[in-house]
């Protein structure tokens, strides 16, 4: 049988026996109260009964509260419990990346013509300043030997006016004339040299030739005609577009946490971060330099990055499966407390403000703190105020 229903009846069965007592003096002090009572008989007996009932009222008190607990020890579940205990937390947020270089250009022509040599391969690392290809100029070098022939003449022309002017001997007109043409002269064979500098295309820095785009005896035009691409992955880095939301929490010195699609992971940190904010997508650039690991990057290459926006050495980390959510969508856990009369374990539902999430793990910033204890197995079976006990 049930304890609980044999305590109960046990509770009856002396209800019933103090009523019959009761009802047995009434009887008799039926015989004995009447109207011709005195006052100090009737007095005397309405003490005895209130002390009787008293006393019954006080005995039931009692066998309440000894079956309340007896009820709730029968009823109490079996959790587990999880101990707060401060823990390290870095937060990442996970963005698109893109490899880039600041030396990597294509090179153009600046005036139209044919590609008359092309003196180095793909693949080949060059010097800063060293000559990679060249359009035909033959038209241009004979109009310069044209020019130098008529330039040494003036200049013979103009060397002599000069010494017959110093003795003022002829016209200063014929010495502005001579003087005049000989730098006119000189002027325009600068002019074509540089005209003819511009058919040689030159290393601007030290690097590789990625790619050769033209061949010898194509015709070229300026500005659009690629000749070929000089790379050099000494200063690579890799650029990323954030949402504006994030401008608060990343800042140069970030650390960051770049993926290949070879698995491989690189650590490095933010360098710059942008001061201005794309109006079409509502965004911001950032900047991180590579400096190991470069043999892994190529420029234009995808690749995902890992901002940490926010760090913690003392963080209140719980798994989220120990979160629940009511109603109202508030969160809450079941804190583990112990009873100040007895030794008895209880649930007690406990709001809690959630902060940032990291695995399976998230933080609690309000609600809890170190070495509190939280029910961990069990949340389903238990309810607010649930007498429970703890299962190694």
């Amino acid at each position: 049988m049930n304890p609980c229903k044999m305590k109960r009846k046990s509770v009856l069965l002396f209800l019933l026996i103090s009523i019959y007592s009761c009802s047995i003096d009434n009887k008799k002090n039926k015989q004995i109260l009447d109207e011709n009572s005195s006052i100090e008989i009737l007095e005397n007996s309405k003490k005895e009964k209130t002390s009787m009932l008293e006393k019954i009222q006080d005995e039931l008190i009692i066998i309440n509260e000894l079956l309340d607990k007896k009820n709730n020890l029968t009823n109490t579940i079996s959790v587990s419990r999880l101990i707060i205990k401060p823990e390290a937390l870095n937060h990442f947020i996970d963005f698109q990346g893109t490899v880039k270089s600041d030396k990597n250009i294509i090179v153009f022509p600046e005036m139209n013509g044919i590609l008359k040599h092309i003196y180095v391969k793909e693949g080949q690392k060059v010097k800063k300043g060293q000559l990679l290809a060249e359009s035909s100029n033959e038209v241009l070098k004979i109009k310069l030997e044209q020019l130098i022939l008529r330039n040494n003449l003036l200049k013979t022309t103009f060397e002599r006016n000069e010494k017959l002017w110093e003795k003022n001997i002829g016209s200063e007109i014929e010495y502005l004339r001579s003087k005049t043409e000989y730098l006119s002269s000189t002027k325009n064979i600068k002019e074509l040299e540089k005209q003819i500098e511009k058919t040689k295309f030159y290393a601007q820095f030290s690097g590789t030739i990625d790619e050769i785009f033209s061949k010898i005896g194509s015709n070229i035009n300026a500005g659009l005609t690629p000749i070929l691409r000089l790379i050099n992955l000494d200063q690579i880095y890799v650029e990323s577009e954030i949402p504006e939301k994030h401008i608060l929490n990343i800042k140069e010195g970030s650390k960051v946490i770049i993926s290949l699609f070879n698995s491989e992971k690189i650590n490095s940190k933010i360098t710059k971060v942008g001061n201005h904010i794309n109006p079409s997508n509502r965004s911001f650039k950032v900047r991180i330099d590579i400096e190991e690991s470069k043999d892994f990057f190529k420029p234009n290459m995808s690749c995902r990055i890992k901002i940490n926006d926010y760090s913690s050495d003392n963080s209140i980390l719980i798994p989220v499966n120990n979160i629940l959510e009511d109603s109202n969508g508030e969160f809450y856990v079941y804190k583990i407390v112990q009873e100040n009369d007895f030794e008895s374990l209880k649930s007690i539902k406990t709001p809690v403000i959630t902060g940032k999430s990291i695995g399976n793990k998230i933080e609690i910033i309000k609600g809890l703190k170190i070495n509190d204890q939280i029910v961990q197995d069990g949340l389903r079976l238990i309810k607010n105020n649930q007498n429970i006990k703890i299962i190694k």
